[in-house]
């Protein structure tokens, strides 16, 4: 993934999630997922000493070289900007730390049209500013620091044909339901496996290392 290419300059989503409701109904708001952690820790007992930190991502609350290891799940593409997120990551890993992450991509080399038709509609329903491509992430990750990121599109057939037929299930089952978030929901699920049958839209992972400073500082 170390080849640069040019890429055209793609114009950023515009989009805004709209406020649903549905008359007599009430949405019971879930705890948050770091709410949820804790309590399934605490049933755990000392077994498993684990801390749940609320910070942000672009400023992360802790000290220089703090972690062996940081990862991230599917959270940095819904980041408007990424490059900070990867630069926050290298900073508080340790020398010889490795960045592990997992997440959306756009493919390489679309042009304007493939990008309104089949990341647009990805960006609107499923919060996202806009999604980086494979070259654009490797790039991203070496103007943090880290040096020979390997950035892998894991989406293929034999990966995730599985996950975009179950989503087309669930989009057919929604069709004639007359509720405006299921159809909101129905037409985020068609966003991601039209994009990924035509090629356009990915899921990437990467590997990368903060090499120790020669200096020894």
């Amino acid at each position: 993934m170390g080849t640069r290419h040019r890429q055209r300059r793609r114009r950023p989503s515009r989009h805004h999630r709209p406020a649903l409701q549905r008359p007599g109904r009430r949405h019971r708001p879930q705890p948050p997922a770091h709410h949820q952690g804790r309590e399934r820790a605490a049933r755990i007992g000392p077994a498993l000493p684990v801390q749940f930190i609320e910070g942000d991502a672009t400023r992360l609350p802790f000290p220089d070289a703090t972690f062996d290891v940081c990862y991230s799940f599917e959270a940095i593409c819904h980041m408007p900007d990424k490059l900070q997120v990867h630069t926050e990551a290298f900073r508080v890993l340790k020398p010889g730390g490795r960045y592990l992450g997992y997440d959306w991509l756009a493919a390489d080399g679309l042009d304007l049209a493939d990008h309104e038709r089949y990341i647009e509609p990805i960006c609107r329903y499923h919060g996202i500013p806009d999604l980086d491509t494979p070259t654009q992430l490797d790039e991203r990750l070496r103007q943090a620091g880290f040096a020979e990121p390997q950035v892998t599109p894991v989406e293929s057939p034999a990966d995730m044909h599985r996950t975009w037929d179950l989503l087309e299930r669930h989009d057919r089952l929604a069709h004639g339901l007359n509720d405006p978030v299921i159809a909101f929901m129905s037409s985020g699920a068609k966003a991601l496996y039209q994009g990924a049958r035509a090629g356009k839209f990915t899921i990437g992972r990467w590997d990368a290392e903060k090499r120790p400073d020669p200096s020894g500082l």
